[in-house]
């Protein structure tokens, strides 16, 4: 384990004893494979493993738009499943990245034969959300 000192906005830096154990980035390019999706922005994902047996994932915002910041947050997470949670909710492409590194795709799975899919698994709560909403107003 060796010291790790993240960069925070808005907060002091936090510093801990740790290891890194996982990476995702994008690419502002548009032209290359792990563009983000946004112009002039992407951004990476790290997460790092405590030595007391915690997880952080630690988000770093970049952009190169006048006016703008980078902004760099860090989140405490119980287990490799929270983690996996956490970027599904926020980073789709990151979360199918960390499942399969760490041989957690069932985390993410809709079905127990279905690929692994968490877009369409956010689409089938948002449907079945917005046919809950229709049912209330017809009653």
């Amino acid at each position: 384990m060796q010291t790790i000192t993240l960069e925070r906005s808005g907060k002091r830096p936090l510093r801990f004893n740790g290891r890194e154990l996982w990476r995702f980035e994008t690419s502002a390019n548009n032209a290359s494979p792990s563009y983000s999706g946004t112009v002039g922005r992407w951004y990476r994902l790290t997460l790092y493993e405590t030595d007391d047996e915690r997880y952080l994932l630690y988000e770093q915002r970049f952009t190169a738009w006048q006016g703008e910041r980078d902004r760099y947050e860090a989140h405490v997470v119980s287990d490799l499943d929270a983690a996996c949670s956490w970027l599904e909710e926020h980073y789709p492409r990151a979360a199918e990245d960390l499942a399969r590194s760490f041989d957690i795709v069932d985390t993410l799975m809709t079905t127990g034969d279905a690929p692994l899919a968490p877009l369409a698994k956010r689409e089938e709560k948002r449907e079945e959300k917005r046919e809950e909403e229709c049912g209330e107003r017809e009653e």
